[in-house]
């Protein structure tokens, strides 16, 4: 008996790290795509590895790995900066055949437990990690991504600060992406699109209303701003925002107001109702229009974030000044698209 649980505390620890390898391969692999040499590569160098050489070069891999993806990131924010996406394509090559010798490692280790552990055991050993491959293999198809910036972190200066916008996207909403993916997971939730859960969402659901409306708010606030940004709307939307606020400076008046007054946490909306008509409104927390009965209703087509964690390292308790240079970045381009596409 002492054999045997020694040798299920041995499994259960190995399972451990198969889990944790498992994960590993799933983080690398979403920054890459697929290549056919790539994988032929792989497959043929990691067939020849021994168990010994396998587990040792996976965990020197995982590690080096992670460290080219911090050292990426570092980069990234520095005075020579490049685009995350350009960055990690340059590294696709090498991260991709690390996450296919990850995935053949977890291979190999599978029929490992099938021939060290001939008990019954063996089948939830095999199911555990089975189920984890599995479960990451469908996050990755399935999960929303935090959406990459159309712009460095710092093209926003003076207006928005580069150290506010790297922790507003890099930190807070990523953390609403990775919370909302948590929220929907095996759920009727999953694999719809993030409009469809919100306009359709059951309000009292907290995880979904919170982390749904931080996704997608976010998501939009980023594309409507631009280091080119500023100026007055021209076109259809300038006509819709006369008609319904009798010129460009009421309207600036209006969106401020709705963005200064909204008490605590919050958005300031411009949205557009069917048949073109535009209306200003505000929501508490991460609510949005799209959610069932939540302030104006319409379709949002432009947002701002009035959290502190938006505007308070460079702005302080001076709300009013950050809004007024939020309209030196607005990307009018973005929100009048936005506009025809949903009047």
């Amino acid at each position: 008996m002492a054999t045997n649980k020694k040798a299920d505390e041995q499994l259960t620890g190995f399972v451990k790290i198969l889990e944790q390898i498992v994960y590993s391969a799933a983080e690398l692999s979403v920054l890459v795509e697929s290549d056919s040499t790539a994988v032929e590569s792989a497959v043929a160098s990691v067939m020849s590895l021994s168990m010994d050489s396998m587990i040792s070069f996976t965990f020197s891999l995982t590690n080096s790995s992670f460290a080219a993806c911090s050292a990426a990131r570092s980069f990234s924010l520095g005075p020579h900066a490049l685009p995350i996406k350009e960055i990690t394509t340059r590294l696709s090559n090498s991260f991709f055949i690390s996450s296919l010798r990850l995935s053949r490692f977890v291979y190999k280790s599978l029929n490992e437990v099938k021939r060290i552990q001939p008990t019954a055991g063996r089948n939830i050993v095999k199911e555990s990690v089975l189920n984890s491959l599995k479960n990451n293999h469908k996050n990755q198809d399935m999960a929303f991504e935090l959406p990459s910036l159309d712009y460095a972190y710092d093209a926003l200066e003076p207006h928005i600060d580069a150290r506010t916008m790297e922790i507003h996207h890099s930190k807070h909403h990523a953390g609403y992406t990775s919370k909302l993916n948590d929220a929907i997971a095996g759920t009727d939730l999953d694999g719809k699109s993030i409009e469809d859960i919100l306009t359709n969402l059951d309000m009292s659901n907290g995880a979904v209303r919170n982390n749904g409306g931080g996704f997608w708010n976010h998501s939009l606030f980023w594309k409507v701003m631009s280091s080119n940004g500023g100026g007055a709307p021209s076109g259809e939307l300038a006509d819709a925002i006369n008609a319904a606020y009798g010129s460009f400076d009421a309207f600036k008046t209006a969106f401020s107001n709705a963005a200064a007054t909204q008490f605590g946490s919050g958005w300031a909306w411009l949205c557009v109702h069917a048949g073109g008509k535009v209306e200003v409104c505000s929501t508490p927390n991460q609510d949005n229009p799209l959610m069932p009965s939540v302030s104006c209703g319409g379709t949002p087509i432009l947002g701002l974030d009035v959290w502190e964690h938006a505007y308070y390292l460079n702005y302080q308790n001076r709300r009013p000044d950050y809004i007024s240079a939020f309209f030196n970045v607005i990307n009018w381009d973005e929100v009048s698209a936005r506009y025809a596409a949903n009047k």
